[in-house]
């Protein structure tokens, strides 16, 4: 009878005990529980979020290999994606601004827009032209080790020594997988322009990372800028392509 007794004035007083006890899986306790200060939702939500990222960004890899043995040119890859991209992001534009409200707005904005628009796109399609879409790896693998080293220049963040082994990992990785890459070509040379790009795309990446972190831009703002400029940006460029291709074909 003491043993009910404190029972029931525990659940009675603090329902997050009989939460930790019996484990309750119903949903109202799965989004309600708290676990050192830090609620479920806040935890799956965010990894739900970074999962799908991964996917999307994983997925236009191959796509765009695919598209780019399809006959299709890089400037077309390029129009598809951000002709789209600025469509949708102009609901979020309408929300947040069509520009930001900080000192030397257009100059940031042209800096978000080639490091994660109109100059990552192209740098990384051209990539994909020397390269197969499962070499499409070595973009995350810069953007990180390029993040990595702004961190600590631009933030002065400390060097623990998990950020220390992270470090080492990401090199070693590079290194190892930029010489499998070298075994199984005929011709060695010929990786590297794709390589290159590929690099060179994971700095464009990382810039917009660091940058975007340090105007304090939120995010959808961002995206939404980024989206709709560097179809503005490209969108003449592409019907020069676009009248240059057509003249050729019809001489």
């Amino acid at each position: 009878m003491v043993f009910l007794k404190y029972w029931y004035h525990c659940c009675r007083f603090e329902p997050r005990i009989l939460c930790w006890i019996l484990k309750i899986k119903s949903a109202r306790c799965l989004w309600s529980y708290k676990m050192t200060n830090i609620s479920l939702r806040a935890v799956l939500l965010p990894s739900i979020c970074g999962l799908l990222a991964a996917v999307l960004w994983g997925a236009w890899m191959p796509v765009t290999k695919y598209a780019i043995i399809n006959s299709l040119d890089v400037v077309d890859i390029v129009f598809l994606r951000f002709a789209t991209s600025s469509i949708i992001a102009i609901p979020l534009l309408l929300k947040f601004g069509f520009v930001i409200r900080q000192k030397q707005a257009l100059a940031k904005i042209l800096v978000l827009t080639i490091g994660s628009g109109i100059g990552y796109v192209i740098v990384a399609s051209f990539g994909f032209v020397f390269l197969s879409a499962s070499y499409g790896s070595i973009i995350p693998i810069s953007m990180t080790f390029f993040s990595i080293i702004a961190g600590f220049f631009l933030y002065s963040n400390k060097l623990t020594a998990k950020m220390i082994l992270c470090f080492v990992c990401i090199l070693t990785g590079f290194l190892l997988f930029l010489n499998e890459i070298t075994k199984n070509t005929e011709s060695n040379l010929s990786v590297f322009p794709g390589v290159l790009l590929f690099i060179a795309s994971g700095f464009f990446f990382a810039t917009y990372n660091v940058c975007m972190k340090k105007w304090s831009i939120q995010p959808l703002h961002s995206v939404s800028l980024v989206s709709f400029y560097s179809f503005l940006l490209f969108f003449p460029i592409y019907l020069f392509f676009l009248e240059k291709k057509y003249s050729s074909q019809t001489r």
